[in-house]
Order: structure tokens, then sequence, then C-alpha cells
């Protein structure tokens, strides 16, 4: 039941991110919270099934940072590099803060969704989520671009550049090049015509 919580939550999150920064890290702080909880009761469950008195702690530590995929030591090798930079910085209190906040969070992340994407309709859920919200980010861009305005606010756009929901246009591209990256996998994987379309049609309103 716990799997399935954070698989929603990370479906919610993946929805507010072009609408709201302080939703994002709603989420992502219930979603690291509830994948704290799940490996605390696989630790209880080990613990108990082998009669171990003690090392419950590590067990736990054991369970969170378990290197499962290919993905997860070159993760901690880079997240080392970055801490060490963290030392030699001129700023090591504001480098901390950023450490903390932002890559010790997009580690966990990673953890989390490389832990409970698992089962294929919680795969299917997220990747709907991710092509879904693309999709209308995407249709909000062109409106933006062709229009001069802001969709909602009718805000005018200056300089030609457009930002859809994201707070600058640069925050745009970075979005656009996650999605893009993940329909070109998708569309190197699945092989269902149907699929295949909608992933293309996806990327041409992310190129567009």
């Amino acid at each position: 039941q716990l799997e399935s919580a954070i698989v929603i939550v990370l479906c919610l999150l993946i929805f507010c991110l072009p609408f709201s920064i302080a939703l994002v890290e709603s989420f992502s702080g219930l979603a690291l919270l509830l994948y704290f909880i799940k490996k605390a009761v696989e630790s209880n469950t080990q613990v108990q099934s082998t009669g171990l008195n003690g090392g419950y702690w590590h067990i736990w530590l054991g369970k969170v940072f378990e290197a499962r995929t290919f993905v997860h030591w070159p993760l901690y090798i880079l997240t080392g590099v970055v801490f060490l930079s963290v030392l030699f910085s001129q700023y090591r209190v504001i480098s901390l803060v950023a450490f903390i906040a932002k890559t010790l969070q997009g580690v966990s992340l990673v953890l989390i969704v490389t832990d409970n994407l698992k089962k294929r309709w919680h795969i299917i859920s997220f990747i709907f989520m991710l092509v879904a919200i693309s999709a209308l980010v995407g249709i909000k861009a062109i409106y933006q671009y062709l229009g001069g305005a802001e969709f909602f606010h009718h805000y005018i756009i200056s300089g030609g550049r457009v930002a859809a929901w994201f707070r600058h246009p640069n925050d745009l591209g970075a979005f656009l090049v996650v999605v893009l990256m993940v329909c070109l996998g998708l569309l190197l994987v699945v092989k269902r015509p149907r699929s295949t379309c909608l992933m293309m049609a996806v990327m041409g309103l992310m190129l567009t």
C-alpha cells in the first residue's frame, strides 16, 4: 500500500511541476517521508524474521541507499564530488544549504522512483502523467509564442521567449530536455503504433 501511495504522490508532483514550486516541494517531502516509512517497515520485518536484536539502523540505512540499478553508483559518486566542492567553497554555509536542499533532494527522488516504479500500472501511470502535462505545457507555450501573451492572465511576453507555466524560459528549456529524452527512450522501447504516434505528437509539441 505504501508503494502505491508513493507512486500517487510522484504523479501529483509531476502534475504540479510547471505550476507551483511550493506544491512540488511539499509532494517531494511527502514522498521522502513515505519512502523512509516503507524502508522502516521492511527493516523491522527483516529484523523480526532473522531474530536480530540490534543493527536496526544499519539495516534501515542499507535499504534506503541500496544500489539496485546501474544508476545508483554513478549518482553516489556525483553526490560525493558535489559534497567535496561544498567543503572547498568560499561560501560553505550557502553551499551546504544548497547541497541539502537541492542535490540531496534530487538524489532522494531518484532513489524513490527506482525503488517504487516496478509494477506495470505504476510505470504507466507515471509516464502518462508526464506525457499529459508535457502536452499541456507544449500547447500553452505555442499559444504564448503565437499570441504574444500569457494564456490565463494575458501578461505580455517580452523578447519572444515563452515560459509556459514556468517562472523563466530557462526552466521551460530544462523541462523540455528531460521530456524529449524520455519520449525518445519510449520510442525506442515501445512497439505499439498508438503509443509511437502519441510519443511523436508530444515530441512535435515540445520541439515546436
